[in-house]
């Protein structure tokens, strides 16, 4: 009787854990892909932890690929700009063009909710605004319009057969936080549309606050769920929560803890000498949730291992043929690498100082400038450079390439000497006249 009981409660743990554990099968294809690609958590843990190529997506040489993991609770990924709604058991064929998410196409079990996935707002781009483009003539018209869009949405989420109820509950939550965010960007947005003058702006705000003021009110009020921090648009505008600070139940104390997870985490990255990191250890240890104080220790323990004085981590790049470039090619001499993207204003901005620093220094055959496009489309960085018309090196890097560079603003300068080890990891910008000043004493000392 005593063995027959040990059998059943190992079938029970047995049955328990790989219901737990149950595999997520994704195959199909990926268009227009330039860079490696994997499945990325795009849960509250996304900004606690730095990025790494777990779920990587090997895919053939025209693309398509065949992959399983395993999964213990459902969550929300990306892959390229698709977001998905993954579930312990999912098996989906998908479709995924790098160049616009609205192509998407999902088939199998769990494609219904991703199909309604396909064309969620993004906070980037305002949500509801759509980067602009859904602005009326007057403030009253655009903000009728914001509501209009949430309702259609709503109707939409409505219409979803099959999906779970914490599905719905957080879309539903999305279409409400989307509403805040769109709000949040309204009146900037409508100021440069139709270039309100400066003098004319606190009106424009003054006007916007009394046409919202009851819808804020609505829609911050009674809004707090830590379940919702799934949700990026929720965790980029959970600090205007009405309450959010004074609630004393378990969700806002779990929130209120992620928001100083998160405040350590940025704080974490911005760190330059890697000495001074150890004055976060109490800080991380006083964070209450077991999960976040576990992913900013990881995050402490990776950025512990490489900063300055480190030697430098090799990565591939290419060139404007194509062709493959490691950065220990540079190796022996001091390499200075302007970082940047198409995407990135300031960074066009600093272009005409390096340019102005490589010919300055364009006789000395001891320094190297490479100017590096990175978290970009190769495609945009091609047609950028192509356009320009520029000189000297000019090199992409793909996706995860750099990842141990903690890559997470632009511009920025990376500095390695001649021995390939980091002299600045986030060194002075091209139009700083400390970047130049570096380089002199460079110079003068060899």
């Amino acid at each position: 009787m005593k063995l027959l009981l040990k059998l059943i409660l190992v079938l029970v743990c047995f049955q328990a854990n790989a219901q737990k554990n149950k595999l997520v099968t994704l195959k199909g294809h990926l268009k227009n892909f330039t860079n490696r690609e994997w499945v990325r958590d795009f849960s509250e843990m996304v900004e606690l932890r730095l990025p790494v190529p777990d779920r990587e997506i090997k895919v053939d040489s025209t693309g398509y690929f065949s992959m399983q993991f395993p999964l213990s609770v459902p969550n929300y990924f990306l892959i390229g700009r698709n977001l998905l709604y993954l579930s312990p058991g999912d098996n989906l064929t998908i479709e995924v063009d790098y160049l616009d998410f609205s192509k998407a196409r999902f088939e199998g079990k769990g494609s219904k909710v991703n199909k309604y996935l396909v064309n969620v707002p993004w906070p980037k781009s305002a949500s509801y605004l759509d980067g602009g483009r859904n602005l009326k003539n007057t403030l009253k018209k655009s903000i009728d319009t914001v509501l209009l869009l949430a309702n259609e949405r709503t109707l939409k989420l409505s219409k979803v057969k099959g999906a779970s109820k914490s599905f719905k509950k957080l879309e539903a939550a999305r279409i409400r936080a989307d509403i805040i965010n769109t709000f949040r960007y309204l009146p900037g947005y409508f100021i440069a549309k139709y270039k309100i003058p400066q003098e004319k702006e606190d009106q424009i705000y003054k006007e916007f606050d009394a046409l919202v003021q009851s819808h804020l009110k609505k829609y911050t009020s009674d809004f707090i769920d830590s379940d919702f921090l799934k949700i990026e648009v929720y965790r980029k505008n959970v600090y205007g929560l009405h309450g959010i600070k004074t609630d004393s139940s378990i969700s806002a104390k779990k929130i209120n803890d992620w928001i100083e997870a998160n405040r350590i985490y940025n704080a974490l990255n911005s760190v330059v000498e890697k000495e001074k990191l150890i004055s976060f250890k109490p800080l991380i240890a006083k964070i209450s949730n077991e999960n976040y104080r576990f992913a900013l220790d990881e995050t402490y323990k990776l950025l512990s291992k490489f900063g300055k004085g480190d030697t430098a981590i090799d990565f591939n790049m290419f060139n404007l043929d194509g062709n493959n470039v490691y950065l220990s090619s540079f190796k022996g001499k001091t390499i200075i690498i302007d970082l940047w993207a198409t995407w990135c204003g300031p960074c066009l901005e600093e272009m005409p100082y390096f340019d102005l620093l490589k010919d300055k220094y364009k006789n000395n055959d001891q320094i190297t400038f490479i100017s590096l496009c990175v978290n970009d489309e190769k495609s945009n960085w091609i047609k950028n450079v192509k356009s320009r018309n520029i000189n000297g090196i000019q090199l992409f890097a793909a996706k995860g390439a750099t990842s141990d560079y903690r890559i997470m603003n632009l511009p920025r300068t990376i500095i390695i000497d001649k021995d390939f080890k980091i002299a600045e990891m986030f060194g002075p910008r091209p139009s700083e006249k400390a970047l130049d000043n570096y380089i002199s004493r460079l110079v003068h000392k060899e």
